[in-house]
């Protein structure tokens, strides 16, 4: 727990690797709870759940949701979320890949929601 949250604290991505049951996400929980408890990331921690998620517009659903939900701000801003359900799909790759416009789209919001925060991202699954 110690070497990974160091590493939190040296690298702006860290991967928890291994084989299923061994402990990955009760690793992650602890840790989200250690740095809660401490406040380390002012704005808080995002917890994203990914297992069952098949594509990756189900992937940016579950992190775009995850975001909103975490953001105080939301509420008082004009920002809104994007219609993921109306999202056309990019035929010239995988049938559930966003297109280009759509992914810009995503990354767009993100980064405006997250611009001036600190947080840190959990992707579990």
């Amino acid at each position: 727990m110690c070497e990974v949250i160091s590493l939190i604290g040296q690298n702006r991505l860290v991967n928890i690797l291994g084989p299923p049951g061994i402990g990955k996400t009760s690793l992650s929980r602890n840790i989200c709870n250690h740095l809660k408890d401490r406040r380390t990331f002012h704005d808080g921690i995002i917890y994203v759940g990914l297992r069952g998620c098949e594509s990756a517009q189900m992937f940016l659903t579950r992190l775009s949701l995850a975001i909103q939900i975490s953001n105080e701000k939301y509420q008082q801003d004009t920002l809104t979320l994007p219609n993921l359900e109306s999202m056309k799909m990019n035929s010239e790759s995988s049938e559930n890949s966003p297109s280009k416009e759509d992914k810009e789209k995503m990354r767009l919001y993100i980064s405006r929601v997250l611009e001036d925060k600190e947080v840190l991202i959990v992707l579990d699954g």
